[in-house]
């Protein structure tokens, strides 16, 4: 299953933080990523 999420804003640039959650509940993986907007580069 896949979650879809749409945002609208303006910003220089952008970064994400989440942690994927185990069979049992709990905190498990995290992932970030980040983006320069105005320089179109990874952040």
């Amino acid at each position: 299953d896949a979650v879809f999420v749409q945002y609208a804003f303006q910003a220089a640039k952008v970064k994400q933080q989440y942690w994927e959650q185990t069979d049992k509940g709990g905190k498990g993986a995290e992932t970030q990523l980040g983006w320069n907007i105005k320089e179109n580069k990874e952040a």
